[in-house]
C-alpha cells in the first residue's frame, strides 16, 4: 500500500481566500443598503397610537435581527478567512521546509 501523501495547492487556496475576503465587505454593504432603503419606512406604523404600540416592538426586533444577522455573518466569514490564511501559512512553511530538505539532500557531497 503506498504511503499517504498530503498536497496543498497554495496558489489556489490564496486566490480562493481573496474571494472569501470580499464576502464580508459585500455583506456589510448589503446591510447598509438595507438600512438606507428600509430605514425611512420605519416611521410608517406611527409612534404613539394603538397600532404603533402593537407594531413597533415587533418591527424593532425584526430590524435588529436583520441587521445583526448581516453583521454576524460578515464577522463569521471574516474569521473563516483568517483561519484559512493561518492554515495556508502552515502549508507554505511545511512545503518550504520539505523542498529545502530535498535540495540539501540532493546537494550533499558524495551523493550519486
Amino acid at each position: 500500500m503506498p504511503p499517504e501523501a498530503f498536497s496543498a495547492q497554495t496558489g489556489r487556496i490564496r486566490r480562493a481566500t481573496a474571494t472569501i475576503g470580499e464576502f464580508p465587505v459585500q455583506v456589510r454593504a448589503s446591510v447598509q443598503d438595507f438600512e438606507d432603503s428600509v430605514g425611512p419606512t420605519r416611521s410608517w406604523p406611527g409612534e404613539s397610537d394603538e397600532y404603533a404600540r402593537q407594531m413597533l416592538p415587533g418591527e424593532r426586533e425584526e430590524w435588529d435581527l436583520a441587521v445583526g444577522v448581516g453583521f454576524r455573518l460578515a464577522e463569521v466569514v471574516g474569521l473563516i478567512e483568517r483561519g484559512v490564511l493561518t492554515n495556508l501559512g502552515d502549508f507554505e512553511q511545511t512545503q518550504d521546509y520539505a523542498l529545502g530538505s530535498i535540495n540539501d539532500t540532493r546537494n550533499r557531497p558524495g551523493r550519486l
